[in-house]
């Protein structure tokens, strides 16, 4: 898969993140991080708020849609995804 942007992409898992842009990778955690990198420069630690969301359950055999949107510009949606029905995924409890 590749994930492409313009500007900059930001992954957040819990209160840990990844902001990555053309110029630079900015990493976020109240924990440990590891990198492998010709240099590194270790700052305090950092967490990004964010309103948690849950994406789709697959159920059954069914495709899954995602629709993307850049907060920064009004919600305009930039790119719209249909994965298929072929996703390996974890029964809920």
């Amino acid at each position: 898969m590749i994930i492409t942007a313009s500007q900059k992409i930001t992954l957040i898992c819990g209160s840990s993140y990844i902001r990555i842009s053309q110029s630079d990778i900015e990493l976020g955690t109240a924990s440990n991080v590891y990198i492998k990198s010709n240099a590194l420069q270790k700052m305090v630690a950092k967490t990004i708020a964010h309103n948690p969301f849950a994406l789709p359950y697959i159920i059954g055999d069914y495709a899954v849609k995602l629709i993307c949107k850049d907060e920064d510009e009004n919600e305009k949606i930039k790119a719209i995804t249909t994965l298929p029905n072929v996703i390996s995924y974890l029964p809920r409890n």
